[in-house]
């Protein structure tokens, strides 16, 4: 089976309004019943 996972770089704005590296990473989706809505999460490569 080939792998579905999905690889992404990371990066948060920081106070300064600048981009901060965070990492990188394979992220996942799921829909939220309490937030009805879709959440994004990811979770580092060394995981």
């Amino acid at each position: 089976m080939a792998d579905t996972r999905r690889r992404v770089k990371l990066y948060a704005l920081n106070a300064d309004r600048q981009w901060d590296d965070r990492g990188t990473g394979h992220v996942s989706s799921s829909y939220i019943d309490r937030l009805k809505g879709m959440s994004l999460l990811v979770r580092a490569e060394s995981d």
